[in-house]
C-alpha cells in the first residue's frame, strides 16, 4: 500500500484486509492510509482502520439464511436443506461443529436430521436416546423447551450419561436451542459443539438464532406436509370404512325389505290366493261374496304395505311438493308421534337444489330426528332452514342430554353421523356438531349455493 502513496496528502485506499484472531476466528478490517505533510525529509503516514467484522458477519448470515430459505421455497429435500444450513454455519468458525436433532412423533426419542461434521459413531450413540431433565444439551433443551448452554461437557451434570460419547471426539462444549414451530410443538434442536470449553459470545448468539429460526421454517414445512398427507390417508381410510359400513347397511336394509315382503306382504298374497280358490269352489253366491270381501280387504292391506315400503325407500312428496313442504310434513308426522315439542321454520329453497341434493338434505333432517328420538331425551326441538344467494343453512337443535363428541367413540363410529357427514360432503358443504353433557346438541349444516350464471 505504501508504494502507491501519493505526495499530495490525499488518502490512499481504502482497502479490506482479512486477519485471524488467536482463538481461530477470522475478521475483516478496512484500512485507509494518509500521508502527512511535514517539514522533515522523511514522509509521515497515518493509517485509519475500521473493523468490519460484525458487518461482514451480518452480511454473511443474511446471505446464508437467504440461500437456505430459497431451498425451502423450491421444495428441496429436508435432509439436503438442513445439511446446507449447518455447513454454512460451520463455515463461520473452524472450531464449531453443528447438528440438528429431530424429535420423533412419540415426543420422547431423538434422531439426527443433519450433522455433516459429527463422527458417525457419535451420531449412532445419540440416535434413539430419550429426552429428559439430564439428557445432555439437546435432549434437555427439548425437554425444558428452552436453550441449554453447557460450557464444559467434561464436568456438567447434564452430560453425566453422555460425556463418554463426546469427549473422545474432542467435543468440549455444547450450546443447544429447541426448534419450536408456530403451533408451539417441539420439532427438534439445533446445537453448536465447540472444541474447547466456553460459552457463546454475541456473534454465536446471532448464529444460533438464525439457524434455529431457519430450521424451524424447514421442519415446520415438512411437518405440515406430513400432517396433510396423514390427513389425506385418514380421510381415505375413513371413506373405505364408511363404504364398507354402507354396504353392510344396504345389505341389512335389503334383508329387512325381503323379510317384510316375505313375512307380511307374501303371507297376505298367499291368503288372497287361498281365498280366491275357496270362492271359486263356493256354490252359494252369498258365501262367494263373503270370500271376495275378504280378498278385497287383504288386497287393500297389501297395497298399503307396498306404499309404505316405497315411501321408506323414496319419499314421493319431494318431487310433488318440493323440499320445503316435504320437510314440514316430516316434522308434522314426527311431532304427532312424539311427546316432544317441535318448532320449525323453513325457507323456500325453490330451484336452488336439484332432486338428488334435495333428497340428501331431506335425509339429513330425517336422520337427525331419528337420533333425537332415540338418544337425546330432549323436551324441545327446533329445526330451521334458511337460504340466501350464497348458501343454505340448516340448524337442528335440542335441549336433551347431549354428549362429548371428542370422547364418545360410539358417536364417531355411528352410521347416523357418518351418513350425515357423507351427505354434507356430497353437497359440497360443511357441518359442525356442538354438544356437551346435559347441555343439548346443535347440528349446523352450511351448503354453498351454485351461481346460476356460472
Amino acid at each position: 500500500a505504501l508504494a502507491k502513496i501519493e505526495s499530495d496528502g490525499r488518502p490512499l485506499g481504502p482497502a479490506e484486509f482479512s486477519f485471524r484472531h488467536k482463538n481461530g476466528n477470522t475478521g475483516v478490517v478496512l484500512s485507509t492510509v494518509f500521508q502527512m505533510q511535514a517539514a522533515a525529509r522523511e514522509p509521515r503516514f497515518v493509517c485509519m482502520d475500521v473493523d468490519l467484522t460484525r458487518r461482514k458477519q451480518a452480511e454473511s448470515l443474511t446471505a446464508a439464511q437467504m440461500q437456505v430459505l430459497e431451498m425451502i421455497a423450491r421444495g428441496e429435500p429436508m435432509a439436503k436443506t438442513l445439511d446446507t444450513l449447518l455447513r454454512l454455519v460451520e463455515s463461520q468458525s473452524p472450531s464449531m461443529v453443528c447438528s440438528i436433532l429431530l424429535l420423533d412423533p412419540d415426543g420422547v426419542h431423538v434422531r439426527h436430521g443433519a450433522a455433516p461434521s459429527l463422527p458417525p459413531e457419535y451420531m449412532r450413540a445419540i440416535d434413539d436416546q430419550p429426552i429428559g431433565p439430564k439428557a445432555g444439551s439437546c435432549g434437555t433443551a427439548m425437554f425444558r423447551r428452552q436453550s441449554v448452554f453447557v460450557s464444559d461437557i467434561a464436568n456438567d451434570p447434564l452430560w453425566e450419561e453422555y460425556r463418554e460419547f463426546a469427549l473422545p471426539h474432542n467435543l468440549r462444549a455444547c450450546w443447544s436451542t429447541p426448534i419450536i414451530d408456530s403451533q408451539r410443538r417441539v420439532l427438534g434442536s439445533f446445537a453448536i459443539y465447540y472444541r474447547h470449553p466456553g460459552l457463546p459470545d454475541e456473534y454465536h448468539i446471532q448464529l444460533i438464532a438464525m439457524a434455529t429460526h431457519t430450521a424451524a421454517v424447514c421442519l415446520g414445512k415438512q411437518r405440515a406436509e406430513t400432517d396433510r398427507e396423514e390427513a389425506i390417508a385418514r380421510e381415505h381410510q375413513s371413506r373405505i370404512r364408511y363404504t364398507l359400513q354402507l354396504i353392510a347397511a344396504q345389505e341389512a336394509e335389503r334383508k329387512r325389505i325381503a323379510a317384510e315382503l316375505h313375512d307380511s306382504l307374501g303371507q297376505n298374497l298367499l291368503l288372497v290366493k287361498n281365498l280366491a280358490q275357496m270362492a271359486m269352489r263356493q256354490q252359494e253366491p252369498a258365501a262367494a261374496y263373503e270370500q271376495l270381501g275378504n280378498i278385497n280387504n287383504l288386497a287393500a292391506q297389501c297395497i298399503a304395505e307396498v306404499r309404505q315400503i316405497s315411501r321408506d325407500l323414496h319419499p314421493p312428496q319431494l318431487e310433488l311438493l318440493g323440499l320445503k313442504r316435504s320437510l314440514e310434513i316430516l316434522l308434522e308426522n314426527t311431532a304427532g308421534a312424539s311427546d316432544k315439542k317441535f318448532k320449525w321454520k323453513f325457507d323456500d329453497t325453490g330451484k336452488i337444489f336439484p332432486a338428488d341434493a334435495a333428497m340428501n338434505l331431506y335425509r339429513i333432517v330425517q336422520e337427525s330426528l331419528n337420533n333425537i328420538l332415540k338418544h337425546s331425551r330432549a323436551q324441545n326441538v327446533r329445526v330451521t332452514l334458511e337460504c340466501d344467494v350464497h348458501e343454505v343453512q340448516l340448524v337442528i337443535a335440542d335441549d336433551g342430554c347431549g354428549f362429548n363428541p371428542g370422547k364418545n367413540a360410539s358417536v364417531k363410529r355411528g352410521m347416523g353421523l357418518q351418513n350425515i357427514a357423507e351427505r354434507v360432503r356430497m353437497l359440497g358443504g360443511k357441518y359442525t356438531l356442538d354438544s356437551a353433557p346435559e347441555n343439548g346438541t346443535r347440528l349446523t349444516v352450511v351448503i354453498p349455493v351454485a351461481d346460476p350464471s356460472g
